[in-house]
């Protein structure tokens, strides 16, 4: 999309935004509170992952019963992937949704992102107006980005404008690019081309035409 090279940039790219969206949910206190007893579990889960990983599961179980938000987001994952369990949508969904209400505001993006590729694109972009509303800066990019990808058109580039300022204002480390992207490409009127390519070159990806896709196949959880 946009002369996206995928192979070359989505990989990297969303590793660095959604680190970027972590460190802003720690920072507001976005990610839902853990107790002690599931911070213990989550360490030992943590330490045996690659040389234990059912081990590590299990442990991960244990807290995600006790309702820790990052332990659900973590199964969510494993069923989302087929990742030592048997893939399973429902039950992902299922996991990504008690992680948000027990206060993950990073898990509701993966789970807007999970209800856009089951289908129910309405319910996922609700998700987002509501973390929008409440002002989560890292859902205005994922929205904007979800509606760029139904449409390009200069009224609906236009349109998003708005949740791409609020999330570039607030540090979005692609939101700048995106903007000169979509001005480069005379979205926002021939007027503004010139000042959408001084946008892309001093971005930080450097890349013009660079737009990423609103939403990663998969995204993997980010161990605290």
């Amino acid at each position: 999309m946009l002369g996206l090279d995928r192979d070359e940039i989505c990989a990297s790219r969303w590793e660095e935004i959604r680190r970027w969206e972590q460190a802003y949910a720690e920072r507001g206190g976005w990610l839902g509170a853990e107790t002690d007893e599931t911070w213990a579990l989550l360490t030992e889960s943590d330490a045996l992952r690659l040389k234990e990983p059912h081990q590590s599961f299990a442990l991960m179980q244990c807290a995600a019963a006790m309702e820790s938000p990052f332990a659900l987001e973590t199964i969510g994952w494993h069923y989302w992937t087929g990742t030592l369990v048997e893939a399973d949508r429902d039950v992902a969904i299922d996991h990504y949704f008690r992680s948000a209400r027990a206060g993950s505001w990073v898990a509701m993006l993966a789970y807007s992102n999970l209800l856009n590729q089951a289908g129910h694109p309405v319910l996922a972009e609700k998700t987002l107006e509501d973390c929008v509303g409440a002002g989560f800066a890292p859902a205005h990019y994922r929205l904007a980005m979800m509606r760029l990808e139904r449409s390009l058109s200069r009224a609906d580039c236009r349109a998003v404008r708005p949740l791409l300022d609020y999330a570039r204002d607030h540090g979005h480390p692609a939101a700048t690019g995106t903007l000169g992207a979509l001005m480069l490409r005379g979205k926002f009127g021939p007027t503004k081309i010139c000042e959408g390519l001084r946008m892309v070159l001093g971005a930080d990806d450097r890349k013009a035409g660079l737009v990423v896709p609103a939403t990663p196949e998969h995204e993997a959880p980010l161990y605290p």
